[in-house]
């Protein structure tokens, strides 16, 4: 086994990657990354009991360059004995439907055809090439646009069933392997164009740091590490004073720092965390605004009111911040009050005023109470949703014999009537799979066969 095989095993093993038996779907570029995961992971086969597939996605961007790509694909899973799959789409023309750049188009359709796929073949993980080099050029874009310590964290190895086994792994090794092993890979010609900004940062900011600091992707990767660490710290002691700070009155949401000598960090994430109880995300809001609003909190003021600028007014009443919505949820308007979950966990979302915080596991340890536990391999992928009741609504609650009205539901497990319009139910397709907080389906519920858990925790609502 050469020495970069064993550092991709190493990695696996260390993020819990892949268990026996398991299926991994590779996403196939046919660039050097991922095929050197195709190769890796094929290598890999016996020593890990797992069986390997790829798909490849053809954008309908480069013309004959992604056709002569995609046959590429194919040739070199052929001669690796990988089950091979492929997708064409116009990037293109969703790019301009969605208006949104084909960038970000094109990693929304890979992602979206991963996870169906996944589904299709029965597969356990997605395996994606990011490595080391793509982690330092994420923290180094975030860092330029501007970002809180979250955004300097890198990319993830792992992202519920999706798995990264090349995230420690230099470049530079990557090109080496493929050298020794002899094997070619296509090159993509738009990663030598500047038009996209992490090509600048690849091309042209890393090697002048590279001038200063030769380890400077280790060293930003080692860094990001740290920060992580330090970002989770501050996450968790900044929670745990979330019940303490944080009250509803109504529509509006009062955050009473009662005088605790807090950190301005913590008291930020205490306002972002108030602002994304209202509007469901912590997006628009901006540093000048956080800081007026601590600001005047210090300095005691009352009856100082103003607009954050993402659709929110904070004033000041006697020690306490008052949050408000000038308007309802956009989305919720649209939707009618439903929320799609996205195809990329963890994901954080809320619902019926609650803050709801879904990640994917493989163990089975289901013995912490204070999260929900559902069968995610029984959801129904890109129609997994959360919504509050409805009239009609129907639900099999795990332990007890047949079907119920969702009203009865309520009123046999002596639910408030003041807080059944409000308390989130998790759909998928017309189903009903649990009424959050209270009964999972018994369809949806855990067993012995069970091989992956949507786990499921929920703070807020309206009684809190």
């Amino acid at each position: 086994m050469l020495d970069f095989e064993k550092n991709v095993l190493c990695t696996i093993k260390k993020y819990n990657m892949a268990e026996s038996g398991d299926k991994i779907l590779v996403g196939l570029s046919g660039g050097a990354d991922s095929v050197s995961l195709l190769c890796a992971l094929g290598a890999l086969r016996s020593a890990l009991s797992i069986s390997v597939a790829a798909v490849h996605v053809n954008h309908g961007i480069r013309g004959a360059e992604a056709d002569r790509d995609e046959e590429y694909c194919r040739k070199i899973c052929g001669e690796l004995g990988v089950e091979f799959f492929c997708e064409r789409v116009n990037i293109p023309q969703i790019a301009a439907e969605e208006k949104i750049s084909e960038e970000l188009a094109g990693r929304k359709m890979r992602y979206k055809i991963f996870h169906e796929l996944k589904e299709k073949i029965s597969a356990d993980k997605i395996a994606v090439a990011h490595n080391k080099n793509d982690s330092a050029e994420t923290v180094i874009m975030k860092l330029v646009r501007g970002c809180s310590l979250n955004g300097l964290r890198g990319i993830a190895p792992t992202n519920g069933c999706v798995v990264r086994p090349l995230i420690e792994t230099e470049r530079e090794s990557i090109e080496k392997y493929l050298f020794r092993k002899n094997i070619a890979y296509m090159n993509d010609s738009t990663n030598e164009s500047n038009a996209y900004t992490r090509n600048i940062i690849r091309n042209e900011v890393l090697p002048i740091l590279k001038k200063i600091n030769p380890s400077v992707v280790s060293t930003i990767f080692a860094d990001s590490k740290n920060i992580a660490c330090d970002d989770d710290f501050i996450d968790d002691y900044a929670k745990g004073l979330y019940n303490d700070c944080i009250t509803k009155n109504n529509c509006d949401i009062i955050v009473n720092f009662g005088g605790k000598d807090l950190h301005n960090c913590i008291k930020k994430r205490i306002i972002l965390y108030t602002v994304f109880l209202l509007k469901g995300d912590k997006n628009d809001i901006e540093q000048k605004h956080i800081d007026m609003i601590i600001e005047c909190d210090s300095a005691g003021k009352t009856g100082k009111s103003f607009d954050i600028g993402c659709g929110i007014t904070v004033r000041t009443e006697y020690g306490k911040l008052v949050f408000s919505r000038k308007s309802a949820p956009a989305d919720n308007k649209k939707n009618d009050g439903v929320v799609t979950l996205p195809d990329n966990f963890p994901c954080e979302v809320n619902s019926g005023g609650y803050s709801i915080k879904c990640e994917i596991t493989g163990n089975n340890d289901i013995s912490d109470k204070s999260y929900i536990y559902v069968d995610y391999d029984k959801l129904a992928r890109g129609k997994i949703t959360l919504r509050t009741r409805r009239d009609g609504d129907r639900f099999s609650p795990s332990g007890m014999n047949g079907e119920k009205k969702i009203k009865k539901f309520f009123i046999d497990a002596k639910i408030s009537p003041a807080v059944r319009d409000s308390i989130p139910l998790l759909c998928t397709a017309d189903k009903i799979a649990a009424v959050l907080g209270i009964r999972v389906g018994a369809d949806f519920i855990v067993t012995d066969k069970t091989k992956n858990i949507l786990k499921i925790s929920i703070s807020g609502g309206t009684n809190d």
